[in-house]
């Protein structure tokens, strides 16, 4: 597949922008006025001005499909991914311009993950799972023809994937050391939830949700349902 050639007229993509609020200084050493409110009057001298964020759209998207999932490294190493259900899509942008990347033949990728601009990872649907090293993008085989819905890692050699077909069979749980997807068991859930959609963790607790408010976590060694409010 061809990379096609990206303008201003193809992609949408929301960039956060921050405006600083500038203070004005009080005219000829004039004192500034008293606050009027109580709400000002605690408000701790020297604190910074206050900020406000503004979305706007950086690009008019035409022939492109959806995009779901946004992943960067710095400020001017961003990956989108998406595209069609035929077709993943994956835009990069460098700081100052997007470009639509080559990407093998695989189904729509839903999420992205990675640890440097040189090491990305992608999955999407029908098991689609592709690896950037920098130069190109690859497709790996997952094993699975399975929808697959988020991807984390602590290191390239620990990393996990969710996925599954809403409505039926299992939740998909994976783990990936880098070379090696293995599937791991999911415990029994009182749910009959049938998907997993994300995955993340934090020290050594990690934890994964999904369908019908299934909320799942790892301690190590083994994978356990969590009681949550949620349906």
């Amino acid at each position: 597949m061809h990379a096609p050639v990206l303008d201003g007229a193809r992609l949408r993509v929301a960039i956060l922008v921050s405006a600083v609020l500038v203070t004005l200084a009080p005219l000829g050493g004039c004192p500034q006025p008293a606050p009027s409110d109580d709400s000002a009057q605690d408000q701790p001298a020297g604190d910074a001005p206050a900020k406000t964020f503004t979305w706007y759209s950086a690009f008019n998207p035409q022939n492109v499909g959806a995009l779901s999932a946004v992943w960067g490294s710095s400020a001017s190493d961003i990956f989108v991914v998406g595209g069609t259900f035929d077709q993943g899509e994956v835009y990069h942008f460098d700081g100052a311009n997007w470009r639509a990347m080559e990407v093998p033949s695989v189904p729509l990728l839903v999420w992205v993950f990675g640890f440097g601009p040189d090491n990305v990872y992608a999955v999407g649907v029908g098991g689609g799972v592709v690896h950037y090293d920098g130069g190109k993008w690859t497709a790996l085989d997952s094993g699975t023809k399975d929808d697959l819905w988020g991807i984390w890692g602590r290191a390239p050699n620990d990393m996990w994937i969710v996925g599954g077909k809403t409505g039926e069979g299992e939740p998909v749980l994976m783990h990936f050391d880098g070379v090696t997807f293995t599937p791991v068991p999911v415990p029994p859930n009182d749910r009959d939830a049938t998907a997993l959609f994300k995955v993340w963790g934090i020290g050594s607790k990690l934890f994964a949700v999904g369908e019908r408010g299934l909320i799942l976590s790892y301690d190590g060694a083994n994978w356990s349902q969590v009681p949550a409010g949620a349906d």
